[in-house]
């Protein structure tokens, strides 16, 4: 089991084994495609440098296009045995978001992805607030929470917008709607750092995920996440949504 995680991701991995650049289901059958039913998340990690980096970011997602960027996309299928309001609890519970574990390809040790994560009531990020509730998750919605990740990267506040929400597909975009800085130099400006979060109901408690995260990143290379450690994350996150503990040996990459 282990070595075929790990031979699959190095796969998706490699931009010269990519067959396709990275899609988001709203622009057509989604790359990469989802892995099956109780197996980890297909991933594919693009580096500014990388082959493809800079492709046109699709129309239907409303991103700028912002020339060489990081892009982390993974997708997978899993079990939501309470339909689309369990994915709410899991993605509106901000207070336990810093349980989540990825694997730290420079530390060689499990790390908490989100040092620090809280809901704040708006887009200065000044005054917390208690966790989201399902019903403030309606489509058209648009919420703030302040992070700090695991990294050099100082607290960004991000915005929170649901695109669509009924009980077969879930859509949310995140974007930063503060600069984020590693200490007065600014190296992911404002609104640069975009999340697409796609859910939708294939069958009963089968669903489909995909995210694709697209970073206009002008951090130094001493000081930017290996590309292995972009997959852990994301692998870490399609955990998370699936209910199995993020720190679960193996990791995606080692």
């Amino acid at each position: 089991m282990r070595l075929t995680t790990i031979a699959l991701t190095l796969t998706l991995l490699a931009p010269a084994a990519l067959a396709d650049l990275p899609r988001p289901p709203c622009a057509g059958d989604p790359h990469p495609a989802p892995g099956g039913l109780d197996e980890p998340p297909r991933i594919a990690v693009l580096l500014p440098g990388d082959p493809g980096a800079d492709w046109s970011v699709p129309a239907c997602l409303g991103w700028p296009a912002d020339g060489s960027a990081v892009t982390v996309a993974a997708a997978g299928r899993l079990r939501a045995t309470d339909g689309v309001e369990g994915l709410l609890d899991r993605l509106r519970r901000l207070s336990a978001f810093e349980e989540i574990q990825y694997w730290s390809i420079r530390r060689a040790e499990w790390r908490p992805v989100y040092r620090k994560i809280e809901p704040v009531t708006d887009v200065t990020g000044r005054d917390r607030r208690a966790d989201f509730g399902r019903d403030e998750l309606i489509g058209g919605a648009t919420l703030y929470f302040r992070e700090q990740i695991e990294s050099p990267l100082g607290p960004m506040v991000q915005r929170l917008r649901v695109l669509h929400r009924d009980a077969n597909r879930l859509e949310i975009d995140i974007e930063n709607a503060s600069v984020g800085r590693v200490a007065v130099l600014t190296v992911i400006p404002q609104g640069s750092a975009r999340t697409r979060l796609t859910l939708e109901r294939e069958a009963d408690d089968v669903w489909r995920y995909h995210s694709l995260t697209r970073i206009a990143d002008l951090m130094p290379a001493p000081l930017a996440p290996p590309r292995g450690s972009w997959a852990n994350r994301a692998n870490a996150m399609f955990r998370w949504f699936a209910g199995i503990p993020t720190d679960q040996e193996p990791p995606a990459v080692r």
